[in-house]
């Protein structure tokens, strides 16, 4: 009984060290703009907002390419 203590102990000490060094959330990271980039967001100067391209794709149906993005957006 007393070696099962022990190994519960010893996993719940490994899972709680394991789950407190995650450094970075996703979201977390901003741009000079405040878009969270590691959520997909960038800005777009002619909408003046962070937007992600593939959503901008299907609201103002245009192509999410980096290249056209930086177009329809004027970010060049």
């Amino acid at each position: 009984m007393q070696k099962l203590l022990i190994a519960i102990t010893l996993l719940f000490s490994l899972l709680s060290t394991a789950c407190s060094q995650q450094s970075t959330i996703i979201g977390s990271d901003r741009d000079d703009h405040g878009c969270a980039t590691s959520a997909g967001y960038q800005w777009c100067a002619k909408k003046e907002l962070c937007v992600r391209p593939w959503e901008l794709e299907k609201q103002d149906k245009t192509s999410h390419s980096e290249g056209s993005f930086s177009h329809y957006c004027h970010n060049e």
